[in-house]
């Protein structure tokens, strides 16, 4: 993908991010196991949750970005981004939840403040 890890800024994360992002999305998606029966009910209740939650203050977004901003809540709140900090980056687990709640923090304000994800504005 061509990005230079060893000069990262913060001012580049972005950037990158979007740049690997697009590469590995170039890529057809590896088969996954079918989720559990239960699990996937779960997931949908928790989607339905987060789109409501969101609604009193997104009416007027596109539905695109609505749906990303309830995504993004969704994988904030996943176990998988839970495991990352604290396998990966070896954080104690009260630091990690207190690293995801205080970014859903930034994702709610922005979420009240208006800011769409994809700057798509109203519909």
């Amino acid at each position: 993908s061509g990005v230079a890890l060893a000069s990262l800024r913060l001012a580049d994360i972005a950037r990158q991010t979007r740049r690997v992002l697009e590469y590995f999305s170039s890529f057809p998606p590896l088969p996954g196991a079918p989720p559990e029966p239960g699990f996937a009910k779960f997931a949908q209740r928790k989607r339905d949750a987060l789109l409501r939650a969101i609604e009193p203050e997104t009416a007027e977004w596109k539905e695109q970005d609505r749906l990303v901003a309830a995504a993004l809540l969704d994988l904030l709140w996943s176990l998988r981004g839970y495991q990352q900090l604290t396998e990966e980056w070896d954080l104690e687990p009260a630091a990690a939840i207190g690293g995801i709640t205080w970014l859903i923090g930034l994702v709610e304000a922005a979420v009240r403040d208006g800011r769409s994800p994809l700057g798509g504005g109203t519909a």
